[in-house]
């Protein structure tokens, strides 16, 4: 993802990167959940941080990606 926040900056400007790490954290926030919690962690970086759950039911979220 950074090449594309990188694009976004160099060619159209900090506030459309902007605007970008903010549309990548709503389709991340979808799969936020009392198990699941979705982070930012750092420029372009997000984390998606998984309790209780099992290895098949990780495997399952991340096919969802």
């Amino acid at each position: 993802m950074s090449m594309y926040i990188k694009y976004m900056n160099d060619n159209f400007g900090h506030k459309e990167g902007d605007a970008l790490i903010k549309e990548a954290a709503k389709v991340l926030n979808k799969f936020s959940s009392e198990k699941t919690i979705v982070a930012r962690i750092g420029g372009d970086e997000f984390a998606i941080l998984v309790a209780d759950t099992n290895k098949e039911e990780v495997y399952r979220c991340n096919e969802k990606v």
